[in-house]
């Protein structure tokens, strides 16, 4: 039995926040995994891979990694709020500089948005302690690459900064292929054994990553289906009050989409909680989604 694929089966769901947390939770060296810095170690090693960045290999270097992790941190710039995925407070007791680390997980390619990493960027850059390293990373699917190009590109940051796209899958950067090396070193003695509960849950979340991500295919994401009723004509992000991300699109049909979180859900009860958040003039009695979400567009567009 897999419990992933389980609490992923009827109308059960396991969105990117449940895989943050899962990652934070490993993530997390103080967290009760029995890996101590293990993972976070091993994680580190990718990062300065594709960033070269010193204070990395500063605190590679030490007994201990100290990681203190915390899941969907509010910040708020230009008045808007953004919640971080995952925020990690990294440092060593040898060094006494503390390194800030941000991960932006991305599962589906429905939760795509063009500025949303760089307004995370100014978010966390305008609150933090003078001179603290900050490491933004961008963790997606490989194969949904694409999707997800312009958000990463557009995400432009200070000389004394730094960026890192990693993947869910991928055989040299990827945190599946680390979670596997986890697995391998525990197999040959090379790290304290982990217990056997773990190891079932980390084949598990392994399993679950690879077989879920298969289906999602950026290519597919903006084409017509059995579901999409033609092509998409406009399409809006705005985010929610509790700081969830939505996506409404307008297809050619006149048919209204509404993705939270990069879930695709019923689009009436979504647009309706848009015209309470937002007070907007619109009657949501006796309308039909396609109406509704028009006026919702519209008035969005207006303002």
């Amino acid at each position: 039995m897999n419990i992933f694929n389980v609490l992923t089966e009827g109308k059960s769901r396991l969105y990117e926040p449940s895989i943050s947390a899962m990652l934070g939770y490993l993530l997390d060296t103080k967290r009760d995994h029995g890996l101590g810095d293990r993972f976070f170690r091993e994680f580190i090693k990718l990062l300065f891979i594709d960033t070269r960045a010193i204070q990395l290999q500063t605190l590679l270097a030490s007994q201990f990694i100290y990681a203190d992790v915390e899941l969907e941190v509010p910040y708020n710039y230009d008045n808007q709020r953004y919640d971080i995925d995952i925020e990690i407070i990294a440092y060593s007791k040898l060094d006494s500089q503390k390194i800030r680390i941000i991960i932006e997980n991305k599962i589906r390619p429905g939760s795509a948005r063009n500025d949303q990493l760089l307004n995370y960027y100014k978010a966390i850059a305008s609150d933090r302690s003078e001179n603290e390293p900050l490491f933004i990373v961008f963790l997606t699917p490989e194969q949904s690459k694409a999707c997800f190009e312009l958000e990463y590109s557009n995400l432009i940051i200070e000389n004394n900064d730094y960026k890192s796209w990693l993947f869910w899958t991928n055989n040299s950067n990827g945190i599946t292929n680390l979670l596997i090396n986890i697995l391998e070193m525990d197999l040959k003695g090379e790290i304290d054994p982990i217990n056997e509960y773990l190891r079932h849950t980390l084949k598990a979340f392994v399993s679950h990553i690879r077989t879920r991500l298969k289906q999602y295919d950026c290519n597919k994401s903006n084409k017509s289906s059995a579901d999409d009723l033609g092509e998409i004509i406009e399409s809006v992000d705005i985010t929610l009050n509790d700081g969830s991300p939505c996506k409404i699109i307008r297809r050619s049909s006149t048919q209204i989409q509404i993705f939270l979180n990069g879930e695709k859900v019923v689009a009436k009860e979504i647009l309706r909680r848009i015209i309470k958040e937002r007070n907007l003039n619109i009657e949501i009695e006796n309308i039909n989604t396609r109406s509704l979400g028009k006026k919702v567009l519209d008035e969005i567009r207006g303002s």
